[in-house]
């Protein structure tokens, strides 16, 4: 859809088997609640909009587990696994994610470039992922707080130099 001032929501839903996309918003406002999505290329794909994501599991996506691009993502009690690229990758995005899983992905669990506004991510586990649990690249400012990221290929976590963040306890 490509509507601004419309909210598009989706509750409760079984989406999988789609060849591009599980779910595909632009330039609007998504609200997603509990679904399963799964074997989709993207399973979430949402192109400068607001999306608020809570109680979902993303897996088997042949591309990303889920993807933003400008605007806000808002991220509460999802699992992103098993994904053939990234689990999530934001791209010039505001993120606020708490309470997530992200876990044995191909490639980064947890990728972010650009800036886009601040990243906070809290109380989440991400680990087990093909390369890093979380790169953050080219990004102004994150705080990651209370998470656990262990068993990743690469690095735990890796932080450009242009990138200013705070880091608490159970990183």
């Amino acid at each position: 859809n490509n509507n601004p001032g419309i909210t598009f929501r989706v509750s409760g839903c079984l989406i999988h088997d789609n060849g591009s996309y599980g779910i595909y918003c632009n330039n609007m406002t998504a609200v997603i609640s509990d679904c399963v999505i799964h074997d989709n290329g993207y399973g979430v794909y949402m192109n400068s909009g607001t999306l608020d994501i809570s109680g979902c599991e993303i897996y088997g996506n042949s591309l990303h587990g889920m993807y933003q691009s400008s605007g806000t993502l808002n991220i509460s009690n999802c699992d992103l696994y098993s994904n053939s690229q990234y689990g999530l990758y934001l791209y010039y995005a505001a993120l606020n994610m708490e309470n997530c899983g992200i876990w044995s992905n191909t490639l980064s669990g947890l990728y972010i470039r650009g800036g886009g506004g601040t990243k906070i991510i809290t109380n989440s586990v991400i680990r087990n992922n093909g390369q890093d649990g979380l790169y953050i690249r080219e990004s102004s400012s994150a705080e990651i707080s209370f998470n656990s990221i262990y068993g990743n290929r690469s690095e735990e976590r890796r932080v450009g130099k242009e990138c200013r963040s705070r880091w608490s306890p159970y990183h």
